[in-house]
């Protein structure tokens, strides 16, 4: 089973970049540079945040990263080094039109650390959705991390076995190929997590910052 899906929110900037006309329904922008979904809590404490905002699934907060394998990193590294590729080159994306060459991205652990934790609570909870089970966005996600850009973006896929396969996967959809190249995106981070109990055992998530 191979699955892909993307998200795209984000506030309209200086140069005339908006991805998706804005920030996400339920949402709102902050001074042009923040944006947020839902409810986002910034206390470190767990129970202070399930109080405000109720259960939640992997926190980004509590996501050991020491227990990251170095071939889950690796390829993770290689995703990064794909999509630097396709940048370089540049190309059309279907109905999401042409991109010019762009620079690379540049990884950001904090879009790391979201997509890590995502990866994670959809191998653990058994679901695939850019939303997580308590209702948290992609956005709200990478808030959680730390990040603060305006323009967000993200990318999953599930039982592609590796890089190249699902950054080729994510290459070939239109809405997919858009968020790898677009040139007002400036960051990213790349959540990989196997799942060798489950159907689809293969867990993929490219978190987009600008």
């Amino acid at each position: 089973m191979l699955l892909l899906t993307l998200c795209m929110a984000g506030c309209v900037e200086d140069d005339g970049l908006s991805t998706s006309g804005g920030c996400p329904p339920g949402g709102s922008c902050s001074g042009g540079s923040d944006c947020y979904s839902r409810c986002y809590c910034e206390s470190e404490s767990t129970s202070q945040c399930e109080q405000e905002c109720g259960p939640r699934g992997t926190r980004v907060q509590d996501l050991d990263e020491d227990e990251w394998l170095a071939d889950w990193i690796a390829f993770e590294d290689e995703v990064v080094r794909l999509t630097n590729d396709e940048r370089a080159r540049g190309g059309c994306c279907g109905d999401e039109g042409c991109f010019s060459p762009a620079s690379a991205l540049q990884a950001d652990p904090m879009l790391t650390r979201a997509a890590r934790a995502h990866a994670l609570d959809m191998t653990e909870q058994m679901y695939f959705d850019h939303n997580s089970m308590d209702g948290r966005s992609p956005f709200d996600r990478m808030r959680e991390a730390g990040f603060r850009g305006c323009a967000m973006g993200e990318n999953i896929a599930a039982g592609q076995e590796t890089p190249r396969q699902v950054v080729d996967g994510w290459r070939d959809s239109p809405g997919h190929c858009a968020n790898m190249l677009a040139p007002g995106f400036e960051r990213i981070g790349v959540g990989y997590r196997p799942a060798p109990a489950q159907r689809t055992p293969h867990f993929w998530v490219q978190n987009f910052g600008g």
